[in-house]
């Protein structure tokens, strides 16, 4: 991830997806509408993991 040069932020579980998604930023000149797959690929993991800190919290929070 340091050669792709992902900021520390970002380099979370998800950091893989948002290494294919900035190199077709990067191919298509920042089209928004030529990356639909890979950004909603990346976004939708970024759910998930969101998802899936809240259920750690709640369960941390019961303990």
């Amino acid at each position: 991830m340091a050669a792709a040069m992902i900021p520390l932020a970002f380099r979370d579980k998800c950091g893989h997806l948002l290494i294919d998604l900035n190199k077709c930023r990067r191919e298509k000149n920042f089209k928004p509408w030529e990356c639909g797959h890979e950004r909603h690929t990346y976004e939708e993991c970024e759910y998930y993991a969101w998802m899936d800190r809240c259920d750690a919290k709640k369960k941390n929070a019961t303990a």
